[in-house]
């Protein structure tokens, strides 16, 4: 079981004081003081060039090639179940071994996202669908499967944006969630503070990590002729509870659990873990859980019995998802082997 503690140790004000960042070698002090001052450190050339071409060659027929722009698939989301090679990018130990002194916590990828082209995604911070309780201990790796100029909409973050909203504050709780108006929100809060915006170029194999609290998205594509071949890993860490905010209610102690939790590199459950430990996961209904401590007033029988039934609906919900990702993504590869 990891050390516990209420957030990753690079966050803190003194965090070069900490024995971790002392006893490190300098390259690795160098990445700590740049995570924790902007939010995100390059990883130059972390990815082979073989395991890159791996994962376009499993995803190219897949993205197809659309004549029309617009109906450019916008990401392919857990390529992981089908591809080898997304599979073992995510579970690269390098950039495994970074996130996790960067975090202090043994780290596990639990999503893949592939991208043949740009976002243009508007800014957001991650920590509004991931994170932790304790909070923080979630990241986020890009990885360029190839050279990456201004043109074809690069990454865009607002250094430091990461250390002014703390990554928890949220909404909560409502399934048709204003993502609009909080895009709008994000957009006057990096104004109100100033906080300028770099557009992050890249070189093929250099991999990118960020803080789940920092404000990024994707910029402008200003030549359609030209694709941004990328994969997104995100990373918990050990040790927590597991939730999504935007759908939690967080001052009634009401959370939307991830569950079930799979590191996709062994296709294993991982625990949810309670902080205390012994607390207790109750499902009470609309896709939330209460987290019950010792001194609470405890489930009856009939509630424990309704959350057993509900968390037997979510494996099921689960598995579903991923015959219908996994028997979509097999018709798109034939369809794109017939185009071709």
């Amino acid at each position: 079981m990891p050390e516990r503690s209420d957030r990753p140790w690079i966050d803190a004000d003194d965090f070069a004081s900490d024995p971790r960042f002392v006893s490190a070698p300098p390259l690795l002090q160098d990445l700590a003081r740049t995570f924790h001052d902007t939010g995100l450190v390059v990883l130059p050339s972390a990815v082979q060039p073989d395991l890159r071409a791996a994962v376009r060659a499993d995803l190219d027929s897949t993205f197809g090639e659309p004549a029309d722009r617009a109906l450019r698939p916008n990401r392919i989301a857990e390529a992981w179940e089908w591809s080898d090679a997304v599979r073992r990018l995510a579970g690269d130990a390098g950039i495994v071994g970074v996130v996790e002194f960067l975090h202090g916590r043994p780290a596990f990828p639990f999503q893949t996202l592939n991208f043949k082209w740009g976002t243009e995604q508007r800014g957001h911070r991650d920590s509004l669908h991931f994170d932790t309780l304790p909070s923080g201990f979630m990241c986020g790796v890009w990885v360029a499967l190839e050279d990456v100029g201004p043109t074809q909409g690069p990454l865009r973050y607002h250094p430091g944006s990461h250390r002014i909203t703390p990554p928890d504050a949220g909404p909560g709780g409502r399934r048709d969630f204003d993502y609009e108006g909080y895009e709008d929100e994000i957009e006057r809060f990096v104004g109100s503070h100033g906080l300028p915006a770099v557009d992050l170029t890249a070189e093929a194999g250099d991999a990118v990590v960020w803080s789940a609290a920092l404000i990024h998205g994707g910029a402008s594509i200003t030549d359609d002729t030209t694709t941004r071949w990328s994969q997104v890993t995100h990373y918990f860490f050990e040790g927590c509870t597991y939730v999504t905010p935007m759908y939690s209610r967080l001052s009634a102690r009401e959370y939307a659990v991830r569950e079930p939790m799979i590191d996709l590199r062994t296709g294993r459950r991982v625990a949810q873990v309670t902080d205390p430990p012994g607390a207790r996961i109750v499902r009470v209904g609309a896709g939330r859980s209460r987290i019950v401590h010792d001194g609470d007033p405890q489930p009856s029988a009939s509630e424990q019995v309704a959350s057993a039934v509900r968390g037997a609906a979510m494996e099921l919900r689960h598995g579903s998802h991923r015959l219908r990702r996994r028997l979509r993504s097999a018709s798109l590869r034939r369809a794109g082997r017939r185009r071709v």
